[in-house]
């Protein structure tokens, strides 16, 4: 037998052998997990699963070795644990509850690097502040306008830009409110540079200029939310409500004062049942 005929033999043997492709619901495609509804829900317990393994892992040699400042072990909470956390996040479609499952976790991992325990009281902006890191928002506005303006330079026989501006010719939607789209959550990022999603492909073309102005709009969200989030705390602890003002909502037997709407219906529930 030759050498040309053994060889033919062994690739048909293993033609033979492999295994079937089969038609699955979900699968693992380069460390991103892809369901067939589109839905993110699982990708982000395995984001969370993972970013967990990796910060236990640095546990008593990082988070907890006195040795070393709190500045280089927030280095390595960004380079391991963040990235870790956000892997392929340009292409996520987030919603509200994701999106604090992401912020729960990181507040939780800040406070375990800066030794800052629950019952310190320290709100969340402050550690965010002290840990000179952004929220888990603000990084991806970053990473998903970056993502954005390099799909507007690619050619239009790529797959992303494809994906992006193209849309179905025919078919119907199901009964119900629309699904949350990628193009959706990029209009409202864009609308916080106050850009016109029309815009996106001229502007994005000059990709230094591009991706200097991105960290501006990350930064200005940033603060903004701060601001606000300042300001809800400030009228909680005056023990004021911006809807009905102090001392306007009164008890109708006792003519006792209330502070917000919900004091006046539970005070006369419990004057009524005390008779």
């Amino acid at each position: 037998m030759t050498k040309r005929a053994w060889t033919v033999m062994v690739k048909s043997s293993r033609r033979s052998t492999a295994p079937e492709l089969k038609s699955v619901q979900q699968f693992t495609y380069l460390g991103s997990f892809i369901s067939s509804d589109g839905k993110i829900d699982k990708e982000i317990d395995n984001r969370l699963v993972k970013a967990y393994r990796a910060f236990g892992k640095l546990h008593k040699r990082v988070w907890c070795n006195k040795h070393l400042k709190k500045s280089t072990k927030v280095s390595v909470y960004r380079a391991i644990v963040l990235s870790t956390l956000l892997y392929v996040s340009e292409s996520w479609v987030i919603y509200r509850h994701q999106l604090h499952l992401l912020k729960g976790f990181h507040q939780r991992c800040l406070c375990s690097v800066l030794n800052i325990h629950w019952s310190d009281y320290v709100t969340n902006v402050s550690v965010l502040e002290q840990a000179g890191v952004t929220s888990i928002k603000a990084m991806l506005i970053r990473t998903q306008l970056h993502w954005a303006g390099h799909m507007s330079r690619m050619e239009d026989h790529h797959l992303p830009e494809i994906t992006l501006y193209d849309e179905l010719a025919t078919g119907c939607r199901k009964r119900g409110a629309l699904k949350k789209r990628y193009r959706d959550s990029l209009k409202q990022y864009l609308s916080l540079h106050h850009i016109d999603c029309h815009q996106l492909s001229t502007l994005a073309s000059n990709q230094d200029s591009w991706r200097h102005s991105i960290p501006d709009t990350a930064a200005s969200f940033e603060n903004a939310c701060r601001i606000s989030l300042e300001e809800k705390r400030q009228c909680r602890n005056n023990h004021s409500s911006p809807i009905s003002p102090k001392g306007t909502l009164r008890c109708a037997f006792c003519y006792q004062t209330c502070l917000s709407c919900i004091g006046p219906c539970s005070h006369q529930q419990a004057y009524s049942k005390r008779g």
